[in-house]
């Protein structure tokens, strides 16, 4: 609200944050909030003279005039939210001529529309970001430090793709493990991530990955192949990724969501901790055939497997969908109960 109301009166954003962990997400947000349409200048790609303008001589008058890039020219045609990116990746001259249409909301000879508000997006000095930003832009700008949460990642990711669709499927999944492999989501970078080059599961890349294990669903492929696995690593990285790949292997040596909502008090329990983290996934998909079986599943988990069973709590929790029968009703009460203590107490052990 603070970054809209700060929009709404002509002041530009300036957002912050290591690569990969929401900043564009953010803007197209606030176009949202807004109702304008993003448009998207790379400043970073960018010479001095092409965002100042583009020199043309008229062949009537022979004056020359400076016409905006492409982007520029539709905020300035048009009601936009002009995203100018990789602030941090465009040397002192750039940014000037930047700040310049900043300030005057001029671009060459051409206005920005009235309505069209701009929004800088850059990383952190030591995350990424090769150019120090000028401190005239900073001073113009409302600067604002995006900073990833794994809870609202993971809520994200339970809502990525369209329903039914595989990209839903693995980002969900992805999703449901992550509730007790916390290592399957980063909120910060790792040190010296810039310099070595080295992956980590940012939420950018999160989707990205788990979008390749999508399509190799879709082409009939083993989406937990050693092709897989090397699909994934090249994304977030060789420890998410192995993570991740070796809980769904696991899934084999687990009843299905299919005998889980057929049998839940019969159906094969898991044997060990990592199945039964792997568990609650499956879990979840039970739970889209037969609410009621889901929650009489996990109340069976005992032992090793409270923790596991928990992360089946919040994750069959999510979006209020109760059961309707009297004995899983009365489970999902009691579990609920429990989780919330067990979670109460792990805070206060923190």
């Amino acid at each position: 609200q603070i970054i809209t109301n700060g929009a709404r009166v002509g002041r530009p954003s300036l957002f912050l944050s290591p690569p990969g962990v929401g900043k564009t997400a953010t803007a197209i947000a606030v176009a949202r909030e807004l109702g304008l349409a993003p448009v998207f200048l790379e400043l970073g790609l960018t010479v001095q003279e092409e965002i100042g303008g583009i020199p043309v001589r008229d062949p009537q008058t022979g004056a020359v005039l400076r016409f905006p890039l492409g982007p520029i020219r539709h905020a300035c045609e048009h009601p936009s939210l002009l995203i100018l990116d990789e602030v941090t990746r465009a040397d002192a001259s750039r940014q000037g001529a930047a700040m310049t249409g900043v300030n005057e909301r001029r671009w060459g000879d051409w206005s920005l529309n009235p309505k069209t508000v701009v929004v800088l997006l850059g990383n952190e000095p030591d995350s990424g970001g090769t150019h120090t930003i000028l401190d005239a832009l900073l001073n113009r700008c409302g600067v604002y430090r995006v900073k990833a949460n794994r809870a609202e990642i993971r809520e994200y990711l339970y809502e990525l793709g369209a329903e039914g669709s595989k990209l839903r499927l693995w980002a969900s999944d992805y999703a449901a493990i992550s509730e007790s492999r916390g290592e399957l989501i980063a909120e910060v970078p790792p040190n010296g991530f810039s310099e070595s080059g080295a992956l980590w599961p940012s939420p950018r890349a999160i989707e990205h990955g788990i979008s390749r294990l999508a399509a190799l669903d879709d082409a009939k492929l083993d989406p937990t192949s050693a092709l897989a696995l090397k699909e994934l690593s090249g994304v977030i990285g060789m420890t998410a990724a192995s993570a991740y790949i070796t809980f769904r292997r696991l899934r084999t040596k687990l009843a299905t969501p299919k005998e889980i909502a057929e049998s839940p008090l019969t159906a094969t329990l898991p044997s060990d901790i990592e199945s039964a983290v792997a568990s609650v996934s499956v879990a979840r998909e039970a739970m889209g055939i037969d609410v009621n079986a889901a929650w009489l599943y996990i109340n069976r988990y005992t032992g090793d497997h409270r923790d596991a069973q928990n992360a089946a709590v919040r994750v069959l929790s999510r979006g209020g969908k109760q059961p309707n029968k009297a004995e899983a009703l009365q489970v999902y009460t009691a579990l609920l109960g429990r989780a919330g203590a067990s979670m109460t107490a792990m805070g206060t052990r923190r």
